[in-house]
């Protein structure tokens, strides 16, 4: 089972025994994820910090490997040894502090991003993105095309949704302020130039997130309308005092029926919207 967890991580052969005596980033990688197999979590530590800290330097092909595999390992590591959660956190504080306040839009910054994937962190991820965004940090990295940014795919439809959708306090649903501030996120994550394995993973993400409400949604329509159903017969048969009181009810539920479908209609758009950020994401490079 280890090993093929191992081949997993790293997809290639490169994880099997015999090629875990050189080394280079990519040997250092597979001895640690190697070495969690066996349970020998110190080492493997050791080994997987070293790719973080100076594995792309060592080998600068090795970049692309430090920001997935290295941290997909770590995250591993995050989950079954406490040392690791230690070491991390000081690595990303330390970058934090060198991404700056309000943070600027650096290796720094993308480092900071990365470890709290590892540490399952992207709340702050998320703030530190939105804080970058507003101060215009996103234009201080020079390697970050302009051109790039403004092809990044906006969530128009969905704002223009939410703007047409909005209920008053008594009608709101969760669901819906929980569809808009996600993928007001994930755009802003696209837009610092997330890289395209961090980006995939994050629409996966938010595609599970998405089925959870609409069967949450779906749940709440089929209880609203059965009340509804039941609220009518009960009109049909009530004197004329009660109906008044019956009749104010009924539009109270009715307003909460169309806060639903307003919300499932908004559930709808982010999925279009998801689907179109994943196209675009595939086609960009590396």
């Amino acid at each position: 089972m280890f090993m093929s967890l191992a081949v997993m991580l790293v997809g290639s052969s490169a994880l099997l025994a015999e090629d875990r005596k050189g080394s280079g980033p990519m040997d250092r990688l597979a001895e640690g994820v190697y070495q969690i197999g066996q349970g020998n979590y110190d080492q493997a530590l050791s080994h997987i910090l070293w790719c973080f800290d100076q594995g792309a330097t060592a080998d600068a092909e090795f970049k692309p490997v430090r920001e997935t595999t290295v941290i997909e390992a770590l995250a591993l590591l995050v989950n079954v040894h406490p040392p690791a959660v230690t070491a991390l956190k000081a690595r990303r504080d330390t970058a934090l502090t060198q991404a700056g306040t309000p943070p600027k839009v650096s290796p720094a910054f993308y480092d900071v991003l990365a470890l709290n994937r590892a540490l399952g962190e992207d709340a702050m991820s998320d703030e530190l993105i939105r804080n970058a965004v507003s101060s215009g940090g996103i234009q201080t990295f020079t390697t970050t095309p302009a051109k790039l940014i403004s092809l990044v795919p906006e969530p128009s439809k969905i704002v223009r949704s939410a703007k047409s959708s909005a209920t008053e306090d008594e009608y709101s649903v969760p669901e819906s302020t929980k569809i808009v501030l996600r993928t007001k996120a994930i755009y802003e994550r696209a837009r610092v130039q997330a890289s395209k394995f961090e980006l995939r993973s994050r629409v996966t993400e938010v595609k599970r997130a998405n089925m959870e409400d609409k069967v949450s949604l779906a749940s709440k329509m089929l209880h609203m309308r059965k009340q509804i159903a039941a609220l009518k017969r009960e009109l049909a048969e009530a004197s004329p005092e009660m109906a008044k009181s019956l009749e104010l009810r009924a539009k109270k539920l009715v307003q909460m029926e169309k806060a639903i479908a307003d919300a499932q209609d908004l559930a709808k758009a982010e999925i279009e919207y998801l689907d179109q950020l994943m196209a675009w994401n595939d086609t960009r490079a590396e």
